[in-house]
């Protein structure tokens, strides 16, 4: 039998976790790796020599350095960070030596590959782009924080969810992690982050697409805990519609990989201090999301609470070693107008979902739809992300599919949100307005070149 392709997406410290497993499985491997990065040692270092910056691809690539006495070292030694020397305290050895080997080589591509051959590995690492684009956030008070590092540090108004994130400037995807993204039979989502390790891969050009396009089987692994100011309050379901919604389909993903070892109390304690608490496994709100909820023990002893990487990669096997059956395509666009338990190793199924639209509604729930993307409807818009706002109508909700930034109907004229089943991710019979991207200056980058002088007017 041949061995299975199987790609992770993600940042470097949710990509390390799952390489670190899967590596010692049958598998081939690929990694297509976030290029945002750009605080600590890596952020110095894209600031002052103008490169990309190297440490996702340095965690990467110690995930999958070989096992023998040699390699353990080098792992060692990628790893090292200086605590001291002017100009060298902060910096992280492996970050030197790709940047060093950038420099050498002539291309970052070439360093990477030569990084791989020093090291060993067992697979490819890729980063999803060679653009230097920045990772923008958008609060929902319309607040902008740019950088990664300052959304993923962020300590004041945590109470303001972010609305959506982008990349400026446009991010082009790097040709070969397309191809691994069509070579695929396994695409695993996470774990990391989900606005600054996970989405910022789907924003770079013609990524998003590619995996919608993909029969692969997709696979999320949910994160163990919430972040404050990233997601507070979220539960697994969450993730996923997150996911889908910078993927810009209503398909579900094949399967969501959730731990269900029960959390040691002392370090729940601990964790709570800093506003961080366990993921809830909602599994009726998952079943629009995900075909099937896979459960098992996945949680390391320890410190921290991290995923233990050969008990993900157990998991993930258990899944890839299912008959083969692809993901069906991806639907079109509809038409215009319209926790458990612990227990054993093996991963079980809690909970089957079949495939529909997603619950129009924010990614952190309740009924505000505010940040929620989808497709638009009409066709001169037909694959444009966008975002779904409802309002109460004299009789029914009126829908429309909005850009981002541009308020909810409810800012513009006053009206209440009405209640959460009457918002629809597909605008049927229920919806009594078309769906209308606004204005062009208020759409996504990647709308602006789509829309033109088709664009419909304001509903």
């Amino acid at each position: 039998m041949s061995k299975r392709e199987i790609l992770v997406v993600g940042g470097g410290t949710g990509n390390h976790t799952t390489l670190s497993g899967l590596k010692n499985e049958d598998c081939n491997l690929s990694a297509v790796v976030a290029m945002t990065d750009d605080g600590g040692s890596s952020g110095r270092l894209r600031d002052e020599l103008g490169q990309l910056p190297p440490g996702d691809i340095r965690r990467c690539l110690m995930a999958l350095a070989e096992d023998s006495p040699s390699g353990q070292v080098m792992r060692r030694l990628f790893d090292y960070r200086f605590s001291s020397g002017n100009g060298l305290s902060g910096h992280n050895f492996g970050n030197l030596f790709l940047t060093a080997l950038t420099e050498v080589t002539g291309s970052a591509i070439s360093a990477i590959e030569e990084a791989s051959r020093i090291l060993g590995i067992q697979g490819q690492v890729l980063p999803v782009t060679l653009t230097k684009s920045t990772l923008v956030a958008t609060l929902e008070n319309g607040k902008e924080i740019s950088g990664e590092a300052a959304i993923d540090l962020r300590r004041e108004n945590l109470e303001v969810s972010i609305d959506y994130i982008r990349l400026q400037p446009k991010a082009y995807v790097y040709p070969p992690a397309l191809e691994a993204i069509e070579r695929a039979e396994v695409i695993v989502l996470g774990p990391g982050d989900i606005y600054t390790s996970v989405l910022p891969n789907l924003l770079v050009e013609d990524v998003a697409e590619a995996i919608n396009a993909s029969r692969a089987v997709k696979i999320h692994i949910c994160n163990l805990m919430t972040k404050p100011g990233e997601s507070d309050g979220f539960k697994a379901s969450t993730f996923v519609k997150a996911l889908l919604s910078y993927l810009g389909t209503d398909a579900p993903l094949d399967y969501l990989i959730f731990n269900n070892r029960p959390f040691p109390q002392r370090l729940l304690e601990r964790y709570a201090q800093e506003r961080q608490y366990p993921v809830e496994l909602d599994l009726e709100e998952c079943g629009s999301v995900v075909r099937e909820v896979v459960a098992c023990p996945v949680l390391a002893a320890g410190v921290y609470l991290r995923h233990d990487p050969n008990a993900l990669a157990q998991a993930i096997m258990e899944i890839v070693a299912r008959p083969r059956e692809m993901s069906p395509p991806p639907p079109p666009p509809p038409p215009a107008g319209g926790g458990g338990g612990g227990g054993g190793r093996t991963c079980v199924a809690t909970a089957t979902g079949s495939a529909g639209a997603s619950p129009a509604r924010r990614h952190g729930g309740g009924a505000d739809v505010r940040g929620h993307r989808t497709r638009c409807a009409a066709p001169a818009q037909t694959g444009l992300p966008c975002r779904l706002a409802c309002t109460a109508g004299t009789s029914q909700a009126q829908c429309a599919v909005l850009p981002r930034g541009m308020p909810a109907p409810s800012a513009r004229t006053g009206a209440a949100r009405p209640p959460l089943p009457k918002c629809r991710a597909r605008l049927g019979s229920a919806a009594r307005t078309p769906s209308a991207c606004y204005s062009r200056s208020m759409c996504l980058p990647k709308c602006r070149p789509r829309l033109g002088s088709a664009a419909p007017p304001p509903v």
